[in-house]
């Protein structure tokens, strides 16, 4: 298993189209269909900065549950050509043939993937230290 959150309907193409920012669909019973550096779904012939109010996207939060025997058996898992190519190892489970429960969040994370991250990171802590 592991976490979704919702990007904000007003949420502007530029936040939604960060690439360290990994996107996640599902299918209706909440499996992970494809998770994603780039935006999907693809909302053709709308305006990039309309396709949040258009649709629910959610961004994958990278906490993961497993089960111990399924931890052990993708640890042996080849590496997929999704995965080598998004740079994400989810893929790799999914091509694989295993399901990953997505549950959706409305908590806020601070996620580090880039030095400017955990700037911003740093300069979150300090300001709650002094409130």
């Amino acid at each position: 298993a592991t976490l979704a959150e919702a990007f904000a309907p007003d949420t502007d193409y530029r936040k939604l189209n960060n690439p360290n920012s990994p996107k996640i669909v599902t299918d209706h019973q909440g499996y992970a269909l494809y998770f994603s550096r780039s935006v999907i779904p693809y909302f053709r012939g709308e305006e990039p900065d309309t396709w949040c109010r258009l649709h629910t996207y959610y961004k994958h939060i990278g906490i993961y549950a497993f089960r111990p025997s399924v931890l052990r058996e993708i640890t042996d898992l080849p590496q997929s050509a999704a995965e080598r190519a998004e740079s994400l190892e989810q893929l790799r489970w999914l091509e694989h043939g295993y399901r990953i429960r997505v549950l959706h969040t409305k908590q806020s994370t601070i996620g580090i993937d880039t030095p400017e991250d955990m700037d911003k990171a740093i300069a979150f802590l300090r300001s709650t230290r002094m409130a």
